[in-house]
């Protein structure tokens, strides 16, 4: 006579095994990019708004360099850089992120 139940044998080990390889696939599926970063674009010089962009980060860049408590409003600062130049070009439709705590 068997004690064992279906799950105390190897199928079934065989089997969670499957299910949490499937998990950890769709988990480094979904946030590739979150690990690993794609290469920043490079500018070409016939885009207006990618030059405006370079132009306005390299700023901010330079300026938490000489001013380093600034650094944490760095995300916020670059965040706001893209609406920015859209608008000052003409090609911006959407309002810019809101700050933190609005």
């Amino acid at each position: 006579m068997r004690d064992r139940s279906f799950l105390d044998g190897p199928y079934a080990r065989l089997l969670a095994a499957l299910v949490l390889a499937a998990v950890i696939a769709a988990l480094v599926a979904f946030h590739w990019e979150d690990i690993f970063p794609p290469e920043e674009a490079a500018v070409t010089g016939d885009d207006p708004v990618g030059l405006c962009i370079a132009q306005r980060t390299a700023e901010i860049d330079q300026m938490i360099q000489e001013n380093p408590q600034m650094s944490g409003r760095r995300d916020t600062m670059i965040a706001r850089i893209a609406p920015m130049c859209e608008d000052m070009v003409g090609e911006g439709t959407a309002d810019p992120p809101s700050l933190p705590g609005s």
